[in-house]
C-alpha cells in the first residue's frame, strides 16, 4: 500500500490511500521467464520511444493572455505600470505544467519569472517608462512551456501631455452570459472632458484573459468587428474613436463570478489614468422561459417539478434553491420568497416572506431558500414544488415565478443561476364588453356595452337599462364553481423543469332583470359564459319571465372587450397608435413606462396650443431621459386614440427636442386597462 498526493486547483494537497493487491500468478513464477539480451534490449527500447513518443504527445497546449500590449505614457512620467500575463492549458484542467518568462528589454521586468501550475498561471509585467524620450518603444515578452514559445508584443509610446482630463463612461461594467452562447457586447466611452479632441491619445488594458477588448469606434457608428485582444489603442482620438466594445470569453470560462478592471491610459494632463470594474457572470445552465395565458375565472393549481442535478453548486454539492414571486399586488417591486419550511409535526406549510424591494435584499434574505423536504428528498431525482391552490379573482396581472440556484446579491437579478422564469398572464374579465346575441340564426349587437368590474376580490358588474337609460342596479354577476372543485392536470414540459398545471375557466353566471317596453312586463335573463380569452367571451343565453319557472332555449352569444388593439410593429419594436390632440391628428409611441406625454412644440399651434400663455401651458420644467435632460412647457389637452378612446384635460409635455410621434406615456395610459398578448404580441387598451 501507499500513498497518492494529489494537487487541488486551489494549490491544496490532499492524500489518497492507495492500496495494490497482489495477482493470482496462474502458476507462473518470475524466475521461469527468460531472455535472450540483445532481444531484451530491443524490446526495452521500442518500450522507451513509445513511453516519450506519448510523454511529447501530452504536452500541455498553452495559451498567454494578452497577445500583445499597447501603452500609452506621459513624457516624464515616473510612475511604472503593470500588467497581469495569463498562461493556461487550453487542452486540460488538471495537467500540471512547468513555464517560464522573460524579455528582451531592460525596461520590461516580470516577477515571477518562472513557476509550476496546474492548469493556469499568472506573472506580473511592469513597464517602465521612466528616463525615455519622446517616441514609440518595442520590445518582447517571452513565455515558454516545454519546448513551445509564445512571443507577446509590447508597444510604449513616450507623449507629452495636452491640455484636458480624462472621462470614462460607465465606470462599472456588469456582463452575465451562458457557457456555449455568444457573450454579450458592452461600449465604453473615453472623452476628453474638456471637449478637446486635438492630440488626444487613448490606450485600454485588460487586467484578465477572459475581458475582450475590441478596437475603438465611433459612437454613431456600429461596434469594429475586428478581433478582440487584452490590449487596444487609439492614435488619434477624434470624435471618431471614442466609443470601446468590451465583451467576454465566456466559451473558455468555468460557470461562476468573475472581477477584473480596464484601464485606460491618456496623454490628458489631468487625472490621465482612469479604471473601470468589469464584474461578470457565466452561468451553468440557459434559463428556461414558459409563458401562459389564463384568466381571472380560473383557478390555479401549480406544481413544479426540479431535478435535483441541477439544485447542486460547481462541486455538486446540495445548493441554496429560491423560488420567488413577483405580481403587482405586491407593493412595487417587491419580490417574495416562496417556503414551506417543516413544522415539528412534519407537516409543511407553504408561505410567501418578503425577499427584496427595488433589488435590495431585506435583512437574512440567505435564509429563505426553500426548505420544505429539500434535505429530506435529496435521494430522490425530482424535487417537487406545490404552488397555487386558489382562484385568480383579483389576481389581474403577471404573476411571475423565478427558480433561481446560488447565494442571493443586490441587485435586479440577484446573482443567482436561474433556471426558470414561468409567467403566467392572468388576464381580466373586466372591462366594457360589447354583447352580440344570436336567436335562432339572426344576431343583434346591443348599443350598451356590459361593464364588468371587481372589487374586494368578488367580480361585480353592470348593464345599461333600455328603459332608464343608465346602469341597472339589479344585474349582478354570481361565480359558478361553488363547488370548488379542481379540474383534471395538463403539463408543459421543459428542457429540465415540468411545470403541471391545473387550470380551467370556470364560468360565470350573469343574471339581471329588465323591462320589456313592446310587452309591458319584466324578463329575467342569464348569461353563462364558457370561454373566455383575451378581449374575447363567449356562451349561452337565455330568459323567462318574472315568476315563471321555464327558461327559454338556450342561444349563443358572444363579446368582445370594448377598447384599441395594437399590433406590434416589427420595424421599430414598438406599439404605434394613431390618434389625435384637442382634434388634431397625432401619431403616438405607446410606452407604459414613460410617466409623461411628449410632443413636439412645432406642432403646438396646429393643436390650438399657446405654449406662452399660463392658462393653458401654468408649469415648465425638465424631463430626464436617456439623452439627459430635455426643457418642457406642459399644458393641459384632449386626447383621443384610434377614434375610441378619450381623456379631456390631459397634462403634456411639449419640447422642441422631442420630434417624430408623440410618446404616450401614463398620465393618459393609467386610466385604461392594458394587457399584451403573449402569442401575437398584440397590446389591448381597454376601458
Amino acid at each position: 500500500s501507499l500513498d497518492i498526493i494529489i494537487m487541488t486547483e486551489r494549490g491544496e494537497e490532499k492524500i489518497m490511500p492507495y492500496s495494490i493487491r497482489r495477482p493470482r500468478s496462474w502458476g507462473i513464477k518470475q524466475g521461469d521467464i527468460g531472455c535472450y539480451r540483445p532481444f531484451c534490449m530491443v524490446i526495452i527500447f521500442c518500450f522507451s520511444c513509445l513511453f516519450l513518443l506519448c510523454a511529447v504527445s501530452a504536452q500541455a497546449k498553452i495559451k498567454v493572455s494578452p497577445d500583445s500590449i499597447s501603452i500609452v505614457a506621459l513624457d516624464n512620467s515616473t510612475n511604472t505600470i503593470e500588467h497581469k500575463i495569463s498562461i493556461y492549458d487550453d487542452a486540460n484542467a488538471t495537467r500540471t505544467f512547468t513555464w517560464t518568462a522573460a524579455s528582451d528589454k531592460g525596461w520590461l521586468t516580470l516577477d515571477p519569472s518562472d513557476g509550476r501550475a496546474t492548469n493556469s498561471a499568472s506573472t506580473i509585467l511592469t513597464i517602465h517608462p521612466e528616463g525615455k524620450y519622446l517616441g514609440t518603444y518595442t520590445g518582447h515578452v517571452y513565455v515558454n512551456v516545454g519546448t513551445e514559445t509564445k512571443t507577446i508584443n509590447v508597444t510604449l509610446e513616450i507623449v507629452p501631455a495636452v491640455r484636458g482630463q480624462l472621462g470614462v463612461s460607465p465606470s462599472n461594467l456588469e456582463l452575465v452570459a451562458r457557457r456555449n452562447e455568444p457573450p454579450p457586447v458592452k461600449s465604453i466611452r473615453i472623452f476628453n472632458r474638456t471637449n478637446n479632441y486635438n492630440g488626444f491619445l487613448w490606450s485600454a488594458m485588460a487586467s484578465d484573459w477572459w475581458i475582450q477588448l475590441y478596437k475603438g469606434h465611433s459612437c454613431d457608428q456600429p461596434g469594429s468587428d475586428s478581433l478582440p485582444s487584452s490590449s487596444v489603442g487609439c492614435n488619434n482620438a477624434t470624435i471618431g474613436c471614442q466609443c470601446l466594445d468590451i465583451s467576454i470569453d465566456s466559451k473558455d470560462m468555468q460557470p461562476g463570478d468573475y472581477n477584473g478592471t480596464i484601464t485606460i491610459y491618456s496623454n490628458l494632463e489631468t487625472n490621465s489614468i482612469e479604471t473601470i470594474k468589469v464584474t461578470a457572470r457565466v452561468e451553468r445552465y440557459e434559463t428556461q422561459e414558459i409563458e401562459e395565458s389564463i384568466s381571472t375565472s380560473s383557478w390555479l393549481d401549480l406544481q413544479l417539478k426540479v431535478p435535483q442535478n441541477d439544485l447542486r453548486d460547481e462541486n455538486g454539492d446540495p445548493a441554496n434553491f429560491y423560488l420567488l414571486v413577483e405580481h403587482p399586488s405586491l407593493l412595487p417591486g417587491q419580490v417574495y420568497a416562496y417556503r414551506c419550511p417543516k413544522q415539528s409535526g412534519g407537516n409543511s406549510t407553504c408561505r410567501l416572506d418578503l425577499f427584496s424591494q427595488w433589488g435590495h435584499l431585506v435583512p437574512d434574505a440567505e435564509g429563505l431558500a426553500y426548505q420544505s423536504d429539500r434535505e429530506w428528498d435529496l435521494q430522490h431525482d425530482i424535487l417537487t414544488v406545490p404552488f397555487g391552490g386558489f382562484r385568480l379573482i383579483g389576481l389581474e396581472g403577471d404573476i411571475i415565478i423565478h427558480a433561481m440556484v446560488g447565494t442571493p446579491r443586490p441587485g435586479q437579478d440577484w446573482g443567482m443561476t436561474q433556471l426558470l422564469k414561468y409567467t403566467l398572464h392572468v388576464l381580466p374579465i373586466t372591462g366594457n364588453w360589447v354583447v352580440t346575441d344570436e336567436s335562432y340564426g339572426e344576431a343583434f349587437t346591443y348599443r350598451y356595452p356590459l361593464v364588468l368590474y371587481e372589487s374586494r376580490g368578488q367580480l361585480e358588474g353592470t348593464w345599461r337599462d333600455v328603459r332608464l337609460d343608465g346602469e341597472d342596479p339589479e344585474n349582478k354577476i354570481n361565480y359558478v364553481n361553488s363547488s370548488d372543485i379542481l379540474p383534471g392536470p395538463s403539463s408543459i414540459n421543459g428542457s429540465r423543469i415540468t411545470v403541471v398545471n391545473s387550470s380551467l375557466v370556470s364560468g360565470y353566471d350573469i343574471h339581471f332583470t329588465e323591462w320589456s317596453p313592446g310587452l309591458g312586463r319584466n324578463f329575467e335573463y342569464w348569461y353563462q359564459i364558457t370561454d373566455l380569452t383575451q378581449g374575447h367571451m363567449q356562451g349561452f343565453w337565455r330568459y323567462r319571465g318574472v315568476g315563471e319557472k321555464i327558461w327559454s332555449v338556450p342561444q349563443p352569444f358572444s363579446a368582445v372587450l370594448q377598447g384599441v388593439t395594437i399590433p406590434l410593429d416589427p420595424n421599430c419594436n414598438c406599439y404605434l397608435v394613431n390618434g389625435t390632440v384637442n382634434g388634431y391628428a397625432t401619431p403616438f409611441i405607446v410606452d407604459t413606462g414613460a410617466e409623461v406625454i411628449l410632443l413636439d412644440s412645432a406642432g403646438a399651434r396646429y393643436m390650438g396650443v399657446d405654449l406662452t400663455n399660463p392658462g393653458q401651458c401654468p408649469y415648465t420644467g425638465t424631463v430626464s431621459g436617456v439623452g439627459g435632460g430635455i426643457a418642457t412647457t406642459f399644458c393641459y389637452v384632449n386626447i383621443q386614440i384610434e377614434g375610441q378612446l378619450s381623456r379631456d384635460n390631459v397634462l403634456v409635455g411639449f419640447s422642441d427636442k422631442w420630434t417624430g410621434p408623440g410618446l404616450l406615456g401614463m398620465p393618459f395610459l393609467d386610466h385604461f386597462h392594458i394587457s399584451t398578448d403573449a402569442k401575437d404580441g398584440t397590446m389591448t387598451i381597454a376601458p
